[in-house]
């Protein structure tokens, strides 16, 4: 029953990583989408944080972890899911701002 359950649940993550692959496909080739993503804020300014977000993320993950297991800090695991997830931002806004952003500007310079 267990193994039945593992292949369920490997079989949903399948299908979920194939539906949003098809997704970005469609937002990349079709210019008659429904869906509008490219006119989006939000999700364009994370696709400009998103190197930061994958560099700090395991970092945040870890330490925070740790953090709050020293401190003796029991969340509920949505609200800290939540929590590390707002961290991870912040440190990949100001990431992009002061270090990526600056290199961006510099390279600009030069092509």
């Amino acid at each position: 029953n267990n193994i039945n359950h593992n292949r369920l649940n490997a079989l949903q993550n399948f299908i979920f990583v194939i539906y949003i692959f098809l997704v970005i496909l469609d937002q990349m080739v079709n210019t008659s989408t429904i869906l509008k993503l490219s006119k989006q804020k939000a999700l364009i300014f994370t696709g400009k944080i998103s190197y930061g977000l994958y560099c700090f993320h395991g970092i945040v993950i870890s330490f925070g972890a740790l953090v709050l297991k020293k401190l003796n800090i029991v969340l509920p695991s949505f609200i800290n899911a939540i929590l590390l997830l707002i961290i991870t931002f912040i440190l990949a806004i100001i990431s992009y701002n002061y270090i990526e952003k600056p290199f961006i500007k510099l390279k600009n310079k030069f092509v």
